[in-house]
């Protein structure tokens, strides 16, 4: 099933509003990603439900107080937020009947909200065998918490830019390359799997020098989703999918999750790109 992301819809519209605008243009298929706060949410959406299938994603439900999700900081005030925000996407998926939910891999460090997706300022890194030991004990928490309400969770993996690789000299962020992914991978519980963003891995598999096909065979029998846009190789640009773009003819297309997440609000681009990927599902 293809979703389409609202990401590029989020700050300028309320759900309401983007699930109209979606039903208008023929979209039934929702992917929330970030947004507005707004209240009444779960409520909106039991409404939104009846006419669309949705799912959520990382920052969704908006938070009333922005803040990064980074379930593998250091930092317990952190730590607290984020796991209270991932269980109450859990419950609300439940309450849905959505039965995958979708959040981030975790960071070295506690990035600040407005530098997400862009060249990172020098920071202090936190030891990484410390840090995947947190990410791991609170995926571990979080799976036994989604097994209660029949949910899957799915870790979407980090994009690491030149620009960042060379400001950190190191990898300043978790799931970025074949090793790390597997390694971490190998240590969850079976209700834990991967939504591989094809873009981020696009831009890190340049960044680091591995094979981006490699990645996907190695990863396989964890990857249960994947968020499609095409990229320079060198920033996550979510640009339109083309006909020949490198993935196409390595992801599995059926039974699995999937979600267009290109930067346009033209709902013609965005069912041309929807005619690209449907011919690759037959």
């Amino acid at each position: 099933m293809i979703y389409v992301s609202t990401s590029f819809f989020k700050n300028k519209y309320s759900i309401n509003e983007i699930s109209n605008l979606f039903l208008k243009n023929g979209i039934t298929n929702i992917e929330f990603s970030g947004g507005i706060y707004e209240n009444n949410i779960l409520e909106k959406l039991q409404k939104i439900r009846k006419k669309s299938k949705i799912v959520f994603h990382n920052y969704f439900p908006v938070p009333k107080k922005s803040f990064v999700i980074n379930i593998s900081s250091l930092n317990k005030q952190i730590q607290k937020k984020s796991i209270l925000h991932l269980k109450k996407a859990i419950r609300y998926s439940n309450k849905l009947n959505i039965k995958k939910y979708s959040f981030h891999a975790g960071f070295l460090f506690d990035p600040l909200i407005g530098k997400l997706g862009k060249t990172f300022q020098n920071t202090y890194l936190q030891d990484k065998n410390q840090t995947i030991d947190v990410f791991l004990n609170n995926l571990y928490q979080l799976s036994e918490y989604a097994k209660n309400y029949n949910v899957e969770l799915l870790i979407e993996n980090n994009v690491l830019t030149k620009k960042n690789y060379n400001l950190f000299k190191t990898k300043p962020f978790l799931m970025i390359d074949i090793e790390d992914c597997v390694n971490i991978m190998k240590n969850t519980p079976d209700n834990i799997n991967m939504l591989v963003d094809v873009g981020h891995l696009n831009v890190s598999s340049k960044t680091l020098s591995f094979d981006r096909l490699e990645f996907l065979s190695k990863c396989k029998k964890w990857i249960k989703g994947y968020h499609l846009s095409d990229n320079d190789r060198l920033i996550d640009l979510n640009n339109k999918i083309k006909r020949n773009s490198w993935f196409l003819k390595h992801i599995n297309f059926k039974d699995i999750y999937l979600s267009l997440e290109i930067n346009t609000q033209s709902f013609n681009e965005i069912n041309n790109q929807l005619l690209i990927l449907n011919k690759n599902n037959k």
